[in-house]
Protein backbone atom coordinates (compact mmCIF):
# COMPACT_ATOMS: atom_id res chain seq x y z
CA UNK A 1 0.00 0.00 0.00
CA UNK A 2 1.29 3.41 -0.88
CA UNK A 3 2.51 5.67 1.86
CA UNK A 4 0.38 8.74 2.59
CA UNK A 5 1.82 12.16 1.95
CA UNK A 6 2.49 14.10 5.10
CA UNK A 7 2.51 17.47 3.29
CA UNK A 8 1.26 18.73 -0.04
CA UNK A 9 2.11 21.50 -2.45
CA UNK A 10 0.01 24.64 -1.89
CA UNK A 11 1.25 26.65 -4.84
CA UNK A 12 -1.90 26.10 -6.92
CA UNK A 13 -4.47 26.48 -4.12
CA UNK A 14 -6.28 29.83 -4.08
CA UNK A 15 -7.07 31.20 -0.63
CA UNK A 16 -10.76 31.43 0.26
CA UNK A 17 -10.61 35.20 0.81
CA UNK A 18 -9.50 35.73 -2.80
CA UNK A 19 -12.30 33.52 -4.10
CA UNK A 20 -14.93 35.49 -2.17
CA UNK A 21 -13.55 38.80 -3.42
CA UNK A 22 -13.45 37.63 -7.05
CA UNK A 23 -17.19 36.83 -7.27
CA UNK A 24 -19.08 39.10 -9.70
CA UNK A 25 -22.07 41.07 -8.47
CA UNK A 26 -25.44 39.69 -9.58
CA UNK A 27 -27.75 42.23 -11.20
CA UNK A 28 -31.45 41.57 -11.64
CA UNK A 29 -32.46 44.86 -13.24
CA UNK A 30 -33.69 43.95 -16.73
CA UNK A 31 -35.24 47.32 -17.58
CA UNK A 32 -32.33 48.39 -19.77
CA UNK A 33 -31.55 44.97 -21.21
CA UNK A 34 -30.94 44.78 -24.94
CA UNK A 35 -31.97 41.10 -25.08
CA UNK A 36 -35.18 39.22 -24.49
CA UNK A 37 -35.88 38.34 -20.86
CA UNK A 38 -35.71 34.76 -19.72
CA UNK A 39 -38.67 32.41 -20.29
CA UNK A 40 -39.29 32.30 -16.54
CA UNK A 41 -39.67 36.07 -16.34
CA UNK A 42 -41.91 36.07 -19.41
CA UNK A 43 -44.09 33.38 -17.80
CA UNK A 44 -44.32 35.35 -14.56
CA UNK A 45 -45.32 38.46 -16.48
CA UNK A 46 -47.97 36.59 -18.48
CA UNK A 47 -49.41 34.96 -15.37
CA UNK A 48 -49.54 38.20 -13.43
CA UNK A 49 -51.35 39.92 -16.31
CA UNK A 50 -53.83 37.08 -16.77
CA UNK A 51 -54.54 36.57 -13.05
CA UNK A 52 -55.23 40.23 -12.38
CA UNK A 53 -56.97 41.02 -15.66
CA UNK A 54 -60.57 42.15 -15.49
CA UNK A 55 -62.94 39.22 -15.69
CA UNK A 56 -65.36 38.93 -18.56
CA UNK A 57 -68.85 37.55 -18.27
CA UNK A 58 -69.10 33.92 -19.26
CA UNK A 59 -71.03 33.20 -22.45
CA UNK A 60 -73.01 30.44 -20.72
CA UNK A 61 -75.23 30.78 -17.71
CA UNK A 62 -74.90 28.44 -14.75
CA UNK A 63 -78.10 26.66 -15.77
CA UNK A 64 -76.77 25.94 -19.28
CA UNK A 65 -73.46 24.70 -17.89
CA UNK A 66 -75.23 22.37 -15.48
CA UNK A 67 -77.49 21.03 -18.25
CA UNK A 68 -74.47 20.36 -20.47
CA UNK A 69 -72.63 18.57 -17.68
CA UNK A 70 -75.60 16.37 -16.80
CA UNK A 71 -76.25 15.62 -20.48
CA UNK A 72 -72.64 14.68 -21.17
CA UNK A 73 -72.40 12.45 -18.09
CA UNK A 74 -75.71 10.77 -18.93
CA UNK A 75 -74.57 10.11 -22.50
CA UNK A 76 -71.28 8.67 -21.28
CA UNK A 77 -72.87 6.31 -18.77
CA UNK A 78 -75.56 5.27 -21.26
CA UNK A 79 -72.90 4.44 -23.85
CA UNK A 80 -70.87 2.52 -21.27
CA UNK A 81 -73.95 0.62 -20.11
CA UNK A 82 -74.86 -0.16 -23.71
CA UNK A 83 -71.38 -1.48 -24.41
CA UNK A 84 -71.44 -3.69 -21.32
CA UNK A 85 -74.89 -4.98 -22.23
CA UNK A 86 -73.74 -5.73 -25.78
CA UNK A 87 -70.68 -7.60 -24.53
CA UNK A 88 -72.79 -9.62 -22.10
CA UNK A 89 -75.29 -10.63 -24.80
CA UNK A 90 -72.54 -11.57 -27.27
CA UNK A 91 -70.66 -13.81 -24.84
CA UNK A 92 -73.69 -15.11 -22.98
Amino acid sequence: MAARLKSFDTTFITPLSEIKDARPELTTDLSGASYAPSPALALQDTLSRSLYAPTHSTPWSARQTTALLIGACTAFWAALGGAIYALMTITG
